[in-house]
């Protein structure tokens, strides 16, 4: 498998070969534990075709745009304007743990810009290579363990490189979101990340995405995230997204801290990645900044469940060992992360294990494991909305938006309610975190009404039922 389809794997879950005693036929074609891999054609469940070409009309419409863009004090002509997205896996589209062709064109950046009537060059997989590094979905079938097809063709791997490198994409990029990017680490450079004794999931997964849209030739001293952006950066209005993506491979782990944000001495603005920002606002962009959400509350967190496992086994077989190297029975308020020792537990081929730190977050009176993805709104307060405030910027609060989708009972403006349940909601994709191309219309809604009310732009919104399936 290429390195750059390590997260992927984490992200979609490893599944038991034992699991699959029983073949099953899908579209025709007979699947064996050793035969999961299903052509997209076969599989897929995601309305490509269809949100391809309503993307396409709507890039049209925008083509033959012209009217006039207001951000409060400042109006540009919308054909003339820059839009610019930076951020990580959110705004630039990861769908089904993997980034494709159409989740691109679905990603919420090119949804606003499209509603702006302004260009926006994205680093688009071409249609020979639309499946991009590959992605899974769901095997829809009763049962307590997850098991997923993996849609394998039409990759975008460059058959030349033995690392699972991608072919260089030339051309202009406007949505400068990469994958599984944790924009708080974006001052490191690639000989920084050469360094490291071991490849971490960030430098494994981030780096084929940065790899493939730098400039050929690039040297690995000057090509941080940070000075790739600021090079290339001069926009009319910028949505800038700080991204889920450092919480989220923290809490995939187990909770490693290296990868959450830290406070900082001095000035907030000089914060690496709100640096960007301060610079751009100063040379007169204007923009949105996004806050992180509680990524905890995602579906992927409560597929497996101690209360689900008691029903199964019974209660007092299964122990944690805390980050502190002390062990102890499991309780109601443990996390269980997607693992092999998790799944056999659920598969029935295991009755007893110590779970370790990759397989579980601990909680309990005196060690919670899960505090620091529950209390992000400190950065956002102490950082997000301070940045916004102080550069004039809108803020889209994506934390208290997610709180109320999870929550259930939240309807769209056109009516359709948004289902957060996994797997049969409307909202997250099949990898349990990410959103469906409708949860990126749902988001791209809610970013357009908090740029309107900050400036009074009057942008119209999306028909979110469009993206349904």
């Amino acid at each position: 498998m290429p390195a750059c389809l390590s997260l992927l794997g984490i992200l979609t879950l490893s599944y038991p070969h034992n699991a699959l005693a029983n073949p099953i036929k899908a579209a025709g074609n007979l699947l064996t534990a050793d035969t999961l891999y299903l052509s997209v054609e076969n599989q897929i469940d995601e309305p490509v075709e269809t949100n391809t070409l309503r993307i396409n009309e709507l890039n049209a419409t925008a083509a033959t745009g012209g009217k006039p863009l207001v951000f409060g004090k400042k109006t540009i002509d919308s054909d003339k304007a820059r839009i610019v997205a930076i951020g990580g896996s959110l705004a630039a589209g990861v769908q089904n743990g993997g980034l494709y062709r159409a989740s691109q064109l679905t990603s919420y950046p090119n949804l606003i810009a499209r509603q702006m009537g302004a260009a926006f060059r994205q680093p688009l997989f071409s249609a020979e290579e639309a499946n991009g590094a590959g992605y899974k979905l769901l095997i829809r079938e009763d049962g307590p363990v997850f098991r997923y097809s993996k849609v394998s063709d039409k990759l975008a791997v460059d058959p030349k490189s033995n690392a699972g490198q991608f072919r260089n994409f030339e051309g202009e990029i406007d949505n400068l979101a990469l994958p599984f990017h944790n924009v708080r680490g974006s001052w490191k450079d690639l000989e920084y990340y050469s360094r490291l004794a071991l490849p971490s999931m960030e430098s494994q997964d981030f780096i084929p995405y940065f790899k493939r849209i730098l400039p050929v030739g690039a040297s690995d001293k000057s090509s941080s995230y940070l000075q790739y952006v600021e090079q290339r950066a001069t926009a009319d209005f910028v949505i800038f997204d700080p991204g889920m993506d450092g919480h989220l491979q923290s809490a995939l782990v187990g909770g490693d801290a290296s990868q959450l944000p830290q406070l900082e001495e001095g000035e907030r603005g000089d914060k690496s990645e709100f640096r960007i920002v301060k610079n751009l606002a100063a040379k007169g962009a204007k923009g949105v900044l996004v806050t992180i959400p509680n990524v905890i509350e995602f579906p992927y967190f409560k597929m497996y469940t101690p209360e689900k496992l008691a029903m199964l086994q019974g209660e007092g077989r299964v122990s944690i060992r805390t980050n502190r190297g002390t062990i102890r029975s499991m309780n109601d308020r443990d996390v269980l992360l997607p693992s092999a020792k998790v799944e056999a537990l659920f598969s029935g081929r295991s009755s007893g294990e110590v779970l370790g730190e990759r397989e579980s977050l601990a909680v309990d009176e005196g060690y919670d494991e899960t505090a620091a993805y529950r209390n992000v709104n400190w950065y956002n307060e102490y950082y997000v909305k301070f940045i916004a405030k102080e550069n004039d910027f809108a803020v889209f609060d994506l934390y208290a938006l997610l709180k109320k989708i999870n929550a259930g009972g939240y309807v769209t403006d056109d009516g359709v309610e948004v289902n957060p349940a996994f797997p049969d909601g409307n909202f997250y994709s099949d990898d349990a975190i990410h959103p469906t191309s409708f949860g990126q219309a749902v988001i791209a809604n809610e970013c357009i009404k908090a740029i309107n009310e900050h400036y009074g732009s009057g942008l119209p919104l999306l028909n979110t039922r469009e993206f349904l399936k």
